[in-house]
C-alpha cells in the first residue's frame, strides 16, 4: 500500500518503508500534495503549472508537469494513480492520504480520530524555492487546517467538561493551548479545567508561563481574565483550613 503523509513530516511511503528516488523529489512532492488537498474535485493541468513552474515558459513547464506525473505513476505501479486529461485526481483507493482521513474524521464526528490523525502542521517544514505560487497555497491550506484541528480540539475539551470528565477536559485545553500559548482565552479555560481537576498549583503555572511568554514574546500585558482567576486561586490556597471540633 501507498500512503502520502502530509500533516508534520512530508514522505510518501510503501508498505512502511520510505520511498526514495525520483518521485520523492520536491517538486513531485509539491505536487502529489496538491492533489491530495484536492481530493476529488481534482486539479486543472494549467493550475498545477501556476502553482509550480509559473517562471517556466510554456513547454518546459507542460514537459517538466508531465515527466513528474510519470515519475509518480510508475512509483505508484498504475496509470491511472493519477486519474484525468484536463483535470487530474489522486486516485484515493491507491494513494492512501492522511490528509483524506483527517478530513473524513472531521466529516464523521470522529473528532478523538481526527485529533490523532494531525500529527503537525500541513506539510510542515517544506519549501519549494522560486515557487512562490506553491508557497503561498502551501500556506492558506495550512492555515485552514490548522483552524479545523483547533476547532476539533476546542469541541473535545467541551464535551469532556459537559460529561464532568475533569482529566480529558484538562488534556485536550492543554493540547489547544500548546498551539498558541499566547491566547488569552484558550489559557483560561485551562487554568479553569485544571481547578475542577483539582490542580490549583497547575493552573497558576500555566498563569506564569502565559506571562512570561506574552512579556517576552510581544511585550504586552497579560489577559484580565486569566490574571484576575491566578489571583482567586492564591487567595483561596491562603484561606485557613477549618478543622472540625471533636464531640
Amino acid at each position: 500500500m501507498l500512503r502520502f503523509k502530509t500533516l508534520g513530516q512530508v514522505f510518501l511511503e510503501r508498505d512502511g518503508v520510505r520511498v526514495a528516488g525520483a518521485a520523492a523529489q520536491p517538486r513531485r512532492l509539491a505536487l502529489l500534495a496538491i492533489l491530495a488537498a484536492a481530493g476529488s474535485k481534482g486539479v486543472s493541468r494549467d493550475r498545477l503549472i501556476g502553482l509550480l513552474w509559473l517562471d517556466t515558459d510554456e513547454e518546459k513547464a507542460r514537459k517538466g508537469l508531465n515527466q513528474a506525473l510519470y515519475a509518480l505513476r510508475q512509483e505508484i505501479g498504475s496509470e491511472d494513480a493519477i486519474a484525468g486529461t484536463r483535470d487530474l485526481v489522486l486516485a484515493p483507493e491507491l494513494v492512501h492520504t492522511d490528509l483524506a482521513e483527517f478530513r473524513s474524521a472531521l466529516a464523521s464526528g470522529d473528532l478523538e480520530k481526527a485529533a490523532t490523525i494531525y500529527e503537525g502542521q500541513f506539510l510542515d517544514g517544506f519549501h519549494l524555492p522560486g515557487a512562490a505560487g506553491f508557497e503561498r497555497w502551501m500556506e492558506s491550506e495550512r492555515a485552514g487546517l490548522a483552524r479545523d484541528h483547533a476547532t476539533a480540539l476546542e469541541r473535545l475539551a467541551r464535551r469532556a467538561e459537559e460529561r464532568q470528565d475533569h482529566g480529558a477536559a484538562v488534556e485536550w485545553w492543554r493540547r489547544l493551548a500548546s498551539l498558541d500559548p499566547l491566547d488569552g482565552k484558550t489559557t483560561l479555560r485551562l487554568m479553569e479545567a485544571l481547578v475542577r481537576a483539582g490542580d490549583r498549583v497547575g493552573a497558576l503555572k500555566q498563569a506564569r508561563i502565559y506571562e512570561v511568554l506574552l512579556s517576552q514574546e510581544l511585550e504586552l500585558p497579560p489577559d484580565h481574565d486569566v490574571i484576575a482567576l491566578a489571583e482567586r486561586i492564591r487567595a483561596a490556597e491562603a484561606l485557613p483550613v477549618t478543622t472540625p471540633v471533636a464531640t
